[in-house]
């Protein structure tokens, strides 16, 4: 009985399936389809072939091969060598020099590039230089750091912090005047 019920159930869903459709005019003027043959002013309705359009199959996304993607530069030692920290630093003008050391070389050719910073505001961008000069840096104490971005701007190392005290002479602070000797 049970290998019956299926096979009774696939033949009831394949007549089903093959019934023929109908089409008649009725009283009211309406068309009217149905399952089901009338008598009266009844047509087999043969519906037009169905159209099928394939599935559009999307393409795969190419990824990039790992070894097209560039490796990035592991900085092991960045440091500002010059002034040194809690140095004191007295110059009329404000100017002075930062030196930084660093190992391996900055990789330039991956666009990798140096900001320097004086109390948290970037003073010289994008820099490739070891050696760099400042001027017209404002009396008082300022703490002076570096980092290295990537191309794309993500940090990659930073520096230590030096603090540095800027000492310049004053317009208002005239040199006392020397009596004249006889």
């Amino acid at each position: 009985m049970k290998r019956i019920l299926p096979l009774l159930l696939l033949i009831t869903v394949s007549f089903a399936a093959h019934a023929g459709i109908y089409k008649w005019v009725d009283e009211n003027g309406e068309v009217i389809y149905s399952d089901k043959p009338r008598t009266d002013n009844m047509k087999e309705h043969v519906p037009p072939a169905l159209q099928v359009t394939p599935a559009i199959k999307p393409k795969p996304k190419a990824e990039k091969p790992l070894e097209e993607q560039p490796a990035v530069t592991a900085y092991t030692d960045f440091t500002i060598t010059s002034p040194a920290n809690d140095e004191t630093i007295r110059n009329t003008a404000g100017n002075f020099s930062v030196k930084l050391a660093l190992k391996p070389a900055l990789d330039t050719k991956a666009g990798h590039y140096i900001n320097l910073q004086i109390d948290g505001k970037t003073r010289v961008a994008k820099t490739s230089k070891l050696a760099i000069n400042l001027k017209f840096i404002d009396r008082g104490s300022h703490a002076i750091s570096a980092e290295i971005r990537s191309a794309k701007g993500k940090l990659l190392k930073t520096s230590n912090s030096v603090t540095i005290h800027m000492h310049r002479t004053s317009a208002l602070h005239k040199a006392p005047n020397k009596a004249p000797t006889p």
